[in-house]
């Protein structure tokens, strides 16, 4: 017979395992399909060859889904972030501010599936315009 302890042992365990089960379903391919899907939409337009750079481009950021995209000013050109701490930084402001910010961003284009993804290297804030 199980004391309290062990059946405590024993619900932890179960839970456990069905929380890495619903993990193992919730990144499989219908996952990856979702993601895959996302980043074509926001990489509609000109693929570029991997390795290209992107310089002091202005534009803004948006959620997509759980993905950030990048969208340069005057074009139709998209491009999903890939996570680093330039990234993390432009979430926290993102999530943080209602406006829209713009920003200037350097980065490095890599492609995956014919798609390109940004790897940004520098970001920063561009200046407002003091209001009156």
């Amino acid at each position: 017979m199980l004391d309290s302890r062990q059946n405590i042992l024993v619900l932890g365990l179960i839970g456990l395992g069905c929380s890495l089960a619903l993990f193992v379903v919730q990144s499989g391919p219908a996952a990856r399909a979702q993601e895959m899907s996302l980043a074509h939409s926001a990489s509609e337009g000109k693929r570029l060859r991997e390795g290209s750079t992107i310089n002091d481009q202005l534009g803004r950021f948006e959620m997509r889904g759980d993905r950030i995209v990048f969208c340069p000013e005057n074009t139709e050109q998209s491009y999903c972030c890939l996570e680093n701490l330039n990234l993390a930084r432009v979430y926290k402001a993102v999530t943080e501010t209602p406006d829209e910010l713009q920003w200037v961003v350097s980065g490095t284009l890599t492609e995956f599936n014919n798609v390109n993804y940004l790897l940004l290297s520098r970001v920063a804030r561009k200046a407002q315009p003091e209001r009156r």
